[in-house]
C-alpha cells in the first residue's frame, strides 16, 4: 500500500508540480521550436501578441523587403487603441500596425487581415482561424514569433534587464501537412 502511495505522490509531483515551472516548461517545449533565419514562403503570418507585436511587425516587414515573402498576414484587432495626434483620432491596433508596415515599405495590397475569432484555446484557435483564412496560393507559410516571448516564459521579469529585440522566424511550414486539410 505504501508503495502505491509513493508512486502516486511521485507521479503527481512529476506531472503536476514540476511542469508549471518556467524553466522546465521551456525545456519541455524546446523540441517544438524550429528557427530558420533564411525562411522563405508564399506569405508570413505574424502571431498575435500584445507586448511584442511591434517587434514581430518589424521582422515581417524585413522579410518582405528582403524578398523572402510576398505577403504579410495578421489578425485584425479593432479594439480600442491609442490616439494619433497627426490624424486627430483614436486608431485601432490594426490601423497602427498597417501604418507601421507601410512606413517600413510594405504596400497595403501586400497585407492581408484575417478576422479575429474568440476562443478558449488562444494559439490553437488562432491556428484554426488562420487555416480557414489562408488564400489557396499559400503553400509555404513563415510564422513570425519573437525571442522576447520565449525568454519571458523562462525568466519572468528579466526581459526588462536583458531585452531581446530580434524576432525569430519559425519553421517554414507546409500548410497542407502541418495545419491539416480539414477543420
Amino acid at each position: 500500500m505504501t508503495r502505491w502511495v509513493l508512486i502516486i505522490a511521485l507521479s503527481w509531483t512529476v506531472f503536476v508540480l514540476v511542469p508549471p515551472i518556467p524553466a522546465v516548461r521551456m525545456f519541455l517545449g524546446s523540441p517544438l521550436v524550429v528557427e530558420d533565419r533564411d525562411a522563405r514562403g508564399d506569405a508570413c503570418y505574424i502571431l498575435a501578441a500584445a507586448d511584442s507585436f511591434r517587434e514581430r511587425l518589424g521582422a515581417a516587414a524585413e522579410l518582405y523587403n528582403q524578398g523572402r515573402v510576398p505577403k504579410i498576414i495578421f489578425i485584425r484587432d479593432d479594439g480600442p487603441g491609442s490616439y494619433n495626434f497627426v490624424a486627430k483620432a483614436s486608431w485601432t491596433p490594426t490601423e497602427w500596425a498597417l501604418d507601421f508596415l507601410t512606413h517600413r515599405g510594405v504596400p497595403r495590397d501586400r497585407i492581408q487581415l484575417i478576422d479575429h475569432v474568440r476562443g478558449t484555446f488562444g494559439t490553437l484557435q488562432e491556428a484554426k482561424n488562420l487555416k480557414g483564412s489562408l488564400p489557396a496560393d499559400v503553400k509555404r507559410l513563415v510564422l513570425v514569433s519573437s525571442a522576447c516571448l520565449r525568454f519571458d516564459a523562462c525568466f519572468p521579469g528579466m526581459s526588462r534587464s536583458f531585452p531581446i529585440r530580434r524576432a525569430l522566424i519559425l519553421q517554414v511550414m507546409s500548410t497542407t501537412t502541418r495545419l491539416g486539410s480539414s477543420t
